[in-house]
């Protein structure tokens, strides 16, 4: 009995590596981690139609209690979009599998990390501490995603922001605006709004879509889930030409950062 852990990458059934698709001929079931993950429209049904009754969604109570784990004779497979280590929920079933006793196999594949420089011109050796943003009731107002982004700026370094997930979507993007500007507000912090930034929608999916403008610009549109965030440190003269090649009308904004 082994678990196969596997990364779908970002466009599809048509990302899943030969590899991949073989192992999958092979397993008795098939899960497809709803809770962490946003896939492509209709990568579930492409599934099912290809792997036929094998296949099950898993929902975040399965996931995080890793009850699917139980009753496992033959193969068996999680698929995650992306790369499969873009949660931590992931990592800890590395460990739930050894204390079973479970052979776990794990299958990189391409995810938003690996797709930034080519998107924005930006240089993958200059990246510094993802970010993620999550929604919070009104109770609580979270410190360490706004300090994080003005750690990175202050080392020069980039910075990747995750938006956080809400039935199953990215939550909408002038929340995530109301939120940074309640962080900034109630701490007294130093303005990241108005850096020049990057929105990448729909990531390798048709319809795909990168925009370049300042933070608080980006975010007051009404951007199309999945998306996430890129928030450029210091950009070198390398990477400012690679900016300026392919967003050329944003001269004025590097201009005035």
């Amino acid at each position: 009995m082994s678990f196969h852990l596997m990364g779908t990458g970002l466009r599809g059934i048509e990302s899943l590596t030969l590899e991949e698709s073989s192992v999958l001929e092979k397993c008795e079931r098939i899960y497809v981690d709803t809770y962490t993950s946003i896939f492509p429209p209709e990568f579930t049904d492409s599934l099912i139609k290809k792997y036929q009754n094998r296949v099950m969604a898993l929902q975040r109570e399965t996931l995080e209690s890793m009850s699917f784990l139980d009753g496992s004779h033959g193969d068996f497979a999680l698929l995650v979009s992306g790369d499969p280590f873009g949660s931590t929920t992931h990592f800890t079933l590395i460990t739930e599998c050894k204390n079973r006793g479970i052979n776990i196999k794990i299958y990189e594949n391409a995810s938003i990390l690996g797709i930034i420089p080519g998107r924005t011109g930006l240089s993958a050796y200059r990246s510094g501490t993802i970010v993620s943003i999550p929604d919070f009731g009104e109770t609580h107002i979270p410190l360490s995603p706004y300090i994080k982004i003005l750690e990175n700026i202050n080392s020069g370094l980039h910075t990747l922001i995750l938006i956080d997930l809400k039935n199953g979507k990215n939550v909408k993007s002038p929340r995530i605006l109301q939120i940074l500007e309640q962080i900034r507000n109630k701490y007294s912090l130093e303005d990241i709004l108005n850096r020049p930034s990057f929105s990448i929608e729909k990531a390798g999916w048709p319809g795909e879509r990168v925009r370049v403008g300042s933070l608080k610009e980006l975010l007051s549109m009404e951007l199309e889930s999945p998306y996430c965030m890129v928030m450029p440190g210091k950009v070198d003269h390398n990477e400012l030409s690679n900016i300026l090649s392919l967003f050329p009308d944003s001269i004025n904004l590097w201009n005035q950062a």
